[in-house]
């Protein structure tokens, strides 16, 4: 699930962990599963954790900063033992 999806339109400073985030109607019927609820409000959570580490002054300045995307990227694959690279992640992109 991209994290900007987390970030409502209009909005620059809310995260949206739950079943109001926005998703294409086929990527909602496996985002309503509880398991990836969780990770969305692991991702949330930390995500505003590096936006007050780094003195953003909203959600969406993590998702402009790469080096903060990367870090949220890297901690939530290790925190599900995830340990090799996602071959199509560049830097901020999903490349399918």
């Amino acid at each position: 699930i991209p994290y900007r999806s987390l970030i409502p339109k209009d909005f620059s400073n809310l995260l949206v962990a739950c079943n109001g985030s926005s998703f294409s109607h086929i990527a909602a019927s496996s985002a309503r599963l509880q398991r990836v609820m969780m990770a969305m409000g692991k991702a949330a959570g930390y995500a505003a954790y590096l936006a007050i580490k780094n003195n953003y002054a909203s959600a969406m300045d993590v998702y402009n900063d790469e080096n903060c995307l990367n870090e949220l990227v890297d901690t939530m694959q290790k925190s599900y033992g995830i340990t090799e690279p996602n071959p199509n992640w560049e830097g901020g992109n999903i490349n399918t």
